[in-house]
């Protein structure tokens, strides 16, 4: 057994584990890369807890590429951040060519938070009149749902952000939900590195792990599903691997924001989209079809993914482009170059707003409006390409057609005090104010305009809300225009006086000198501290209990 350096007090009784009934492991995962159980036990100090046993193949020919069991025991003992997961010690088993890693146990996934109906910013159950909730029930519901939300996403941040540093240069390659872990008491955890690559320890790899890899030579069969850069779909093996985490994570915040389906294991794939009323809103927060209940026995809430990566390589590839364009020289300019760039011919299809697509977005009043010409001075920034200047617009200018698979009745009402509304028209595709380079440039008709309104609003910057900016700027074709961790952390959805940052009980700021920088010198609208670790009378894993246990 080994255990890593500079951890002298972290060692596992290994043949404590080794020697507990076959019984007491509860199996976790058990997959064709790693196999993944639990086990009750105690560690050198005496104290029992659940450890996580990690169990992969050192044989190449036995191996999955690019899984590497070696690369992950070395990459892992070598950091320590408060939201990475630990190693404790590992095993080497040379008779069975075996080697087994010892993590602590989290028992929160975020993909669980996300398929809780609770995790929205409207009232849940959903009101069975016409009614709307009160000013007053609305507010309380955005604040809950934007503080938990913003203190999970500045933790995963912090987390890339230690990754990615030019010290590091670590790729995780696999950013998704179910690799996001939270303890009882809310503080963030990422997991599993099994694909993950470092560019400094390039040179070690060639005699110590399973599969090398090599800048300029990378693996593209990395990430998963929906979580995908669009790159690696076209065979990329000269990526930034960073930068696909940046996507990743663009992917997952969204995901934050997504309607909530009922479904059923009684489900039939691939009826989704015919199941729902006729009169009902397919991007209305929560969504029940025809023949469902909420309350049925079999049914359980799914939140929708942003992309669908359920099709294959090419199904994620053209439901990236129906929301963000078909790529072109001027969205993606490299795009021509990717190996597989000219396999497959896509229909052209222009980019839609974000806006419709999220209808779990809080209100207006819990998330500030930036211009999106003029960043805030904080951040580094962006070329144009990385610039959100989408905003609500009027239903009834989003045309049906298979470009946006939207119809005019298919948007909620922008006028609704649940949406954002910016006052401003959106700008056309051709208009001055909308850069060439932006993927998400609003696309769609808008009505005619007399030619001085028409010059007006295009010398008017066009106003954002924060999410929307601060995903969009995740989620751009030309991977180095999309904003790196740090300077997300000083994005204005973070940093607004009015925004509360909800930590783990004995969260350090000590290592992060961005969160000890706002906890020094900003406050909340009402001159209190902005960085807590307690609000409304409950600390972050109470919030998220209410979360999973639905508590009123």
């Amino acid at each position: 057994m080994s255990a890593p350096l500079g951890r002298p007090k972290a060692q596992v009784d290994v043949l404590r584990i080794l020697g507990t009934p076959g019984s007491h492991f509860d199996m976790i995962q058990e997959g064709p890369f790693a196999t993944v159980s639990k086990t009750w036990t105690t560690i050198t100090d005496g104290v029992p807890q659940w450890i996580v046993v990690k169990s992969a193949t050192t044989l190449r020919k036995f191996a999955r590429e690019p899984h590497d069991i070696v690369k992950e025991l070395r990459l892992l003992s070598s950091i320590i951040h408060p939201n990475i997961t630990l190693v404790l010690g590992s095993f080497r088993d040379e008779e069975q060519n075996m080697l087994s890693i010892y993590m602590p146990y989290f028992p929160i996934s975020l993909s669980s938070i996300l398929t809780s109906p609770y995790f929205s910013p409207h009232r849940f159950p959903p009101p069975q009149t016409q009614d709307v909730d009160t000013d007053e029930d609305a507010a309380v519901h955005d604040e809950q749902f934007c503080t938990i939300a913003r203190s999970i996403m500045i933790q995963t941040l912090s987390a890339l952000a230690f990754l990615h540093s030019a010290q590091r240069r670590i790729g995780h390659r696999d950013i998704k939900p179910e690799n996001i872990m939270l303890t009882t008491d809310g503080c963030v955890k990422l997991i599993d590195f099994g694909v993950s690559w470092c560019e400094a320890e390039q040179d070690l790899e060639k005699n110590h792990d399973l599969w090398p890899e090599y800048k300029g030579k990378l693996y593209f069969e990395v990430s998963t599903r929906a979580y995908r850069a669009p790159e690696l779909l076209f065979g990329s093996r000269n990526y930034d691997h960073c930068a696909i985490d940046l996507w990743s994570i663009g992917a997952t915040f969204a995901e934050f924001f997504t309607p909530l389906r009922l479904v059923s294991d009684d489900e039939d794939d691939g009826d989704d989209d015919d199941d729902t009323e006729p009169d009902s809103d397919p991007l209305a927060p929560f969504i029940v079809p025809k023949y469902l209940r909420i309350g049925y026995p079999s049914a359980q809430w799914k939140r929708d993914t942003l992309f669908n990566g359920e099709r294959g390589e090419i199904g994620l590839a053209w439901s990236i482009f129906k929301i963000f364009g078909t790529p072109t020289k001027e969205n993606w300019p490299d795009f021509e170059e990717l190996p597989g760039s000219t396999s497959v011919v896509f229909n052209v299809v222009p980019a839609v707003p974000l806006i419709p697509l999220l209808p779990n977005l809080p209100s207006s009043s819990n998330t500030p409006m930036v211009d999106s010409s003029n960043p805030n001075p904080n951040i580094n920034t962006c070329p144009s390409s990385s610039r959100s200047t989408s905003a609500s617009i009027p239903a009834n200018s989003l045309e049906k057609n298979a470009t946006s698979g939207l119809s005019p009745t298919s948007v909620r009402d922008p006028l609704s005090p649940r949406q954002f509304l910016t006052s401003p028209l959106p700008p056309s595709s051709t208009s001055a104010s909308s850069s060439p380079l932006d993927p998400i440039s609003p696309s769609v008709s808008v009505p005619s305009l007399p030619r001085e309104n028409k010059e007006s609003i295009s010398d008017q910057p066009e106003p954002v809300p924060a999410l929307i900016d601060l995903i969009s700027r995740f989620l751009v074709y030309p991977s180095a225009s999309r904003i790196q961790a740090e300077d997300a952390m000083r994005h204005p959805w973070f940093t607004t006086p009015g925004a509360v940052l909800l930590l783990p009980p004995g969260y350090s700021l000590g290592w992060n000198l961005l969160l000890e920088e706002q906890s020094s010198r900003t406050e909340t609208t009402s001159g209190e501290k902005r960085v807590k670790h307690v609000w409304n009378g409950r600390s972050l894993g109470e919030w998220i209990k209410v979360i999973l246990e639905g508590e009123p």
